[in-house]
């Protein structure tokens, strides 16, 4: 069975942008329920970690370090700074509930979800596309496979 690498880290990014839709959706009507948004949280990190072990670990070695690659590495960086934070803003509203840790929890979730947004959009359409210029269908298949055995 062959699978195309650059398909399976975009349909990542479709539930990816699902999830941060729904964790935008608990904070619609104001205080969102904390045990709520940690479910959300942990699935999001769950799909972003194998997201970014898809890339980081088997595409992005495949292709040549230059800019575009060079700035989602460095993105993924900052995004993990916003991973951690947005954790540190969950255990504050378990230990101190009330509006300002919840205040703070919907901001760090608001700016993960924004962060990530702009990556996205930099990988489909810069980084992906550069790794499909340089890589041949063989090489492909072969980087798709190694993605579907880290699943």
């Amino acid at each position: 069975m062959t699978h195309n690498p650059i398909e399976m880290l975009q349909a990542d990014h479709a539930e990816i942008k699902r999830q941060i839709a729904g964790l935008d959706a608990l904070f619609a009507n104001g205080d969102a329920d904390p045990a709520a948004v940690a479910d959300a949280v942990h699935i999001l990190l769950h799909t972003l970690d194998l997201h970014e072990r898809r890339e980081e670990q088997v595409l992005f070695p495949a292709v040549p370090q230059v800019g575009p690659i060079q700035l989602v590495l460095q993105e993924h960086a900052r995004l993990k700074g916003l991973l951690d934070k947005t954790r540190e803003a969950l255990h504050a509203v378990r230990d101190t509930p009330g509006a300002e840790s919840q205040a703070a929890l919907r901001l760090a979730t608001q700016e993960m979800g924004y962060c990530l947004s702009g990556h996205i959009m930099k990988e489909d359409q810069i980084a992906f596309r550069m790794a499909e210029g340089v890589l041949s269908p063989e090489q492909l298949a072969e980087i798709g496979a190694k993605m579907a055995d880290l699943s």
